[in-house]
């Protein structure tokens, strides 16, 4: 795991901030107890036995963002970024996303390796929601 000192001393170049509302909404959930943190998918789910039903084993950061703007979780599993796709229904759906998160693949890229695998030359590390929370305090 990474430290909040590491994670701070990452700069970005050439990044918008994102609009205040927004930012504000993404802080407080990536901060509080609601969403457990996953790799690998805006939302990780698995089978419920015996059903056709899935639980949410969690999100990553990106996938908080999507599902502070209110986009269902259905249309985040199995998705990897917010990048658009050839489906029409999630290019219109990922409008709701700021245009400085959704359309900015340097910023997804550089969030993703926080939540998944962030290489710091000498090792590779993870960092928890709280430490990315405050990286886009800081910097978004």
């Amino acid at each position: 795991m990474g430290t909040l000192r590491q994670i701070l001393s990452i700069k970005p170049i050439g990044i918008e901030k994102l609009p205040l509302g927004f930012k504000t909404k993404w802080i407080e959930a990536l901060r509080g107890d609601r969403y457990e943190q996953a790799i690998g998918a805006l939302l990780d789910v698995k089978p419920i036995k015996g059903t056709d039903d899935k639980e949410e084993v969690g999100y990553c950061c990106l996938g908080v963002a999507a599902h502070v703007c209110e986009i269902g979780r259905e249309h985040l599993i199995g998705k990897g970024t917010l990048y658009a796709n050839k489906s029409n229904i999630w290019n219109n759906i990922r409008q709701r996303i700021p245009v400085a998160l959704r359309d900015n693949t340097n910023l997804q890229e550089l969030l993703i390796q926080f939540n998944d695998r962030y290489d710091l030359g000498n090792k590779e590390v993870t960092f928890n929601f709280k430490q990315i929370a405050a990286w886009i305090e800081k910097y978004l």
